[in-house]
């Protein structure tokens, strides 16, 4: 029989578990280590942006109330 029981179909399966469950372990690993990215974070820093520009003139007011308005919906 050898060292696994089930043969080749056995050792690719535990394989597969294996290879997933660290894949897994990666993924949460990696979410809980970015907790600094919220979606409020994310749309306080782009008004933040929206407002600078509108600030230097690269955009209008108009534009500016577009992307506010866009952004806090």
């Amino acid at each position: 029989m050898g060292f696994f029981p089930g043969g080749l179909l056995s050792l690719l399966v535990w394989g597969l578990l294996i290879a997933g469950l660290i894949y897994v372990g990666i993924r949460v690993t990696r979410s809980l280590g970015s907790g600094n990215h919220t979606p409020y974070r994310d749309m306080h820093d782009s008004l933040e942006i929206a407002k600078q520009r509108f600030a230097k003139g690269d955009i209008t007011e108009e534009e500016y109330t577009r992307m506010k308005k866009v952004l806090l919906q």
